[in-house]
Order: structure tokens, then sequence, then C-alpha cells
């Protein structure tokens, strides 16, 4: 992300130039299949294909470099998972945990098996996989992040109380206006589903105040999101004035970020206000 394309291009030849080299060499010493591995690992950086997951597949590290093991299972496992392929990435998430060197690596893998329990469905392990996250987690962004993974999957399983609190503990370990916005939007929701219109709209201003001079996307993502919220509560209450006035300012920001279906989504609110 830090560098221009042509630096990247510059960067992937050189990487495949040095892979080549090495698959031609004669040998099968361990720090041969470590510098393959890592090459592998910094050209998907690089350049993040299926062609270059293929190849960790057959390159792995040795067994001496318990780093360079966890890198190499946990990078495989993310993909297998985005590629859908279940098995394989839970093998790879296990392996990845096994050589996982520090409390916050174990944990990152946990998260990975929650969201793996997800795709399938299975609130019940994806939760227990982010509880156990959540004991190992090494600070408080980390345990801020893990708990509002938690957040997320206990409202998608109705679990919408615990959810909120999961939402709530969040916010101590938070970083920067975006996180910090999101985790009030979420609040805010789950505010709206259990019918506390008032705590609701105190989420969705908290939300909204928060980066009102920054310029980043992300940032004017979410005070569109609190806005368009805040209106929809606004309308609930018969309170059609302020509800067009949050709508309008959803819109305004879903405009200036690109939002097309944010931008939909807010005129068809305003007519509805």
């Amino acid at each position: 992300r830090s560098i221009g394309r042509d630096r990247k291009v510059d960067t992937a030849q050189s990487l495949v130039r040095a892979i080549a080299t090495l698959r031609r060499a004669r040998g099968d010493d361990r720090g041969r299949a470590d510098l393959m591995a890592a090459l592998g690992i910094l050209l998907f950086n690089v350049y993040p294909s299926p062609g270059i997951v293929k190849y960790l597949t057959a390159y792995a590290p040795g067994g001496g470099n318990r780093f360079l093991q966890y890198e190499h299972n946990a990078l495989l496992a993310l993909n297998f998972l985005l590629m859908g392929k279940r098995a394989a990435a839970a093998g790879y998430c296990q392996r990845a945990f096994e050589a996982a060197p520090d409390p916050g690596a174990k944990a990152y893998v946990c998260v990975l098996e929650g969201c793996i329990a997800l795709e399938g469905h299975n609130y019940e392990e994806a939760i227990a996989a982010l509880e156990k996250a959540l004991a190992l987690a090494d600070g408080r962004r980390q345990r801020s992040l893990v708990g509002f993974y938690e957040g997320i999957v206990r409202y998608a399983a109705g679990e919408v109380g615990l959810s909120l609190n999961c939402f709530r503990d969040a916010r101590a370990g938070a970083e920067g206006e975006a996180s910090l916005a999101a985790i009030y939007n979420n609040m805010g929701t789950c505010h709206m589903v259990l019918g506390d219109m008032g705590q609701a709209l105190r989420a969705f201003d908290e939300a909204g105040s928060l980066g009102m001079y920054s310029g980043r996307s992300t940032v004017k993502f979410n005070r569109s999101v609190a806005s368009g919220n805040a209106g929809i509560v606004y309308m609930s209450m018969r309170e059609y004035d302020l509800a067009r006035e949050r709508f309008t300012e959803a819109l305004r920001l879903s405009r200036q970020t690109g939002n097309g279906r944010g931008v939909a989504d807010q005129l068809m609110n305003i007519g509805l206000a």
C-alpha cells in the first residue's frame, strides 16, 4: 500500500528472480525451504494472487522457525477462508495456532477460527473462538478489536443484549475516530432493536460527532451511517422534520464518499419523511 505501482512491479520481479534462482539450486536444506517460503510471503504481500497461494502450499518452511511457520500458515488459512475452502482453512489455522510465537498471535488465529465457523453459520463455535481470542488478546487495542467482532457475531445470532455489552466494552481500546464511530453505530443499532430510542439517538449522535473535520472516507462513511440511522429513529418518533434533516446530512456525506448505495438509501428515506 505504501509503495507505488512501478515500485511494486520492480520489487515483484526481483522476488520472482530470487525464487527462480533458489528453485534451480541443488540440495534440500532447511535454510533453502525457509527462504523459499519467506520470499513467497513477501511476494504475496506485494502482489496477492491465487498463483502465489498455490506456490506457498507447495513450499512450506522448515520446523526451526516458529515465526515463519506462523506467518505461512496464518496467511494460507486466511486465503483459503476467502476462497470458501473452510476445511483447508481450518487445517492451516490449527498449524498457525501451534506455531504462534506469542498470545497476541494466537488470538489472531482464534479470530480466524471464529470467521471460519461463522462462514458455516455456526454461531456457537464462532462465539467460543472469539471468547478464547479475547482471553488471549495482547493489549487493549486487540481486545477492543476482538470484542467488536464478538459483538457482530452475537448480534447475528440474535443475542442483542450481549452484543451491546461487547460493543460497550470495545470502546476502551478503540484507536482512531473511524473505529470508535463504528462501535457507537453498532451500539445505536442494538438500542434501536431493544426499543430504547433515546439511547440509540445518543449513540448515533456520538458517532456523528467524531471526525467532523476529517477528510477520511471511512470517517465520513460512519458519520453518514450515524445520521441515516438517527433519521430512522426520528421517523419512528414521528419527528419528520428532524428525520429529514438527518437524512439530508447522510445524503451529503454519502455523495462526498461516492457511496452510491448510501445516496439511493437516503433519497428514499427523504421521500418517505
